[in-house]
């Protein structure tokens, strides 16, 4: 999923041949969200081990695609020509940080900024199909 979805964990449900997987073979599997909960089954059911994390962090896994390497001194995954790229390579700044905290701070221009999602959407807004009504036609829960 894209956004907010694999952040706090809405991902859906498993491929049938991993959930066979984890349970034939009793795996304890994880995942990295930066939602506020992290109790077993979060993700999904059979996700044992969950772990919370800065959203660029939660990226910053999914790119190694494991839990088990040590971002700190490891590499995050391989760059052009094969070259190790490591998460001090990708993290941003202190500095490009606070460059960007005085637009995201500045009341006007989020507004503003806010407002084109009414006025101008862009190509890909336009193109999600939705339900009318008040209320999200919502698929049965398995909680």
């Amino acid at each position: 999923g894209y956004g907010c979805t694999t952040c706090i964990g809405n991902a859906g449900d498993l491929a049938p041949e991993i959930n066979e997987a984890i349970t034939g073979s009793d795996l304890v599997c994880a995942a990295v969200l930066s939602g506020n909960r992290n109790f077993e089954a979060r993700i999904h059911p059979n996700i044992k081990a969950n772990f919370l994390a800065s959203p660029p962090l939660v990226v910053a896994y999914a790119i190694a695609g494991t839990v088990l390497r040590d971002l700190m001194t490891e590499p995050v995954g391989k760059g052009r020509g094969g070259r190790d790229v490591y998460l001090g390579d990708i993290w941003p700044s202190s500095d490009e940080i606070h460059q960007l905290m005085k637009h995201a701070m500045n009341g006007k221009a989020f507004r503003e900024n806010y407002g084109l999602v009414k006025t101008d959407p862009g190509a890909l807004w336009g193109k999600i199909q939705g339900v009318s009504g008040d209320t999200y036609n919502w698929p049965a829960s398995t909680y």
